[in-house]
C-alpha cells in the first residue's frame, strides 16, 4: 500500500475482493485489514497533533478545522467499509450453512477466521436450541414427517466434525453411528452417509 494512495482505497479494496469471489467465502485478506486499521491510527494522531497547540476549541483556526473534518470522514469512511465487509463476510458463512447444513466445505473452513469460526459454532448452537425447542430441524429435508427419531448410519468418507442434537460429532470413513435422523439427513442425501437398518 503507497503512501500516496486515496484514502480508503486500501479499504475500498477488500469489497472489491469480496465482489470478486461472488458467493464464496475467500480467506481474510489481513495484510490489508492491519493496513486500514495502521491509516485510521494515522488520521487519529494527525488530528491530534493539529488540534494539540490550541486550548480553547475557539481558537482553532478555519484551516486547522477543515482539516480535522477530513481526517474525520476518512476515519468514519474506513470504519464503515471494514464494517460492511466484516458483516458481508458474517452473511456468506450463515449463507454456506444453510446450503452446506451443518457439514461445512473445507475451503470455507480454511478461509475463516476465528472470530467467524466462533461466530458459526454459536449459530449453530442457536439452530440446535431452537430445532430442539420446537422439535423441528430447519436444516433438514422437510418433506415427510420423521417414522424413526434414531438411525443406524455408516461413513462413505470423513467428513470431519457436524453438529447434531448431543453436540458436535467427528464423522470417519466406515465407522458406524446412532444418530437422529434429522441431523444426518443432509448427509445421507450427498451420499457421505448410508442407512444400515
Amino acid at each position: 500500500m503507497g503512501e500516496r494512495q486515496a484514502y480508503a482505497a486500501a479499504a475500498i479494496e477488500l469489497l472489491k475482493e469480496l465482489k470478486r469471489a461472488g458467493n464464496d467465502l475467500p480467506p481474510a485478506n489481513k495484510a490489508i485489514l492491519d493496513y486500514v486499521g495502521g491509516e485510521i491510527r494515522m488520521h487519529c494522531d494527525e488530528a491530534r497533533a493539529l488540534t494539540r497547540e490550541y486550548e480553547n476549541e475557539l481558537d482553532v483556526t478555519p484551516e486547522v478545522r477543515v482539516a480535522v473534518a477530513v481526517h474525520h470522514a476518512a476515519i468514519e469512511r474506513n470504519k464503515r467499509i471494514v464494517v460492511a465487509y466484516l458483516v458481508e463476510r458474517l452473511r456468506r458463512v450463515r449463507s454456506i450453512r444453510w446450503e452446506h447444513g451443518a457439514l461445512m466445505p473445507e475451503a470455507t473452513r480454511d478461509a475463516m477466521t476465528e472470530g467467524e469460526s466462533d461466530f458459526l459454532t454459536a449459530y449453530q448452537g442457536l439452530l440446535l436450541d431452537f430445532s430442539t425447542d420446537m422439535g423441528v430441524d430447519l436444516t433438514g429435508q422437510l418433506t415427510e414427517p420423521p417414522r424413526d427419531l434414531f438411525i443406524e448410519v455408516r461413513a462413505l468418507e470423513s467428513c470431519g466434525e457436524i453438529w447434531t442434537g448431543a453436540g458436535p460429532i467427528h464423522i470417519e470413513k466406515n465407522n458406524t453411528y446412532l444418530l437422529r435422523k434429522s441431523d444426518v439427513e443432509d448427509l445421507l442425501h450427498r451420499g457421505i452417509l448410508e442407512r444400515t437398518s
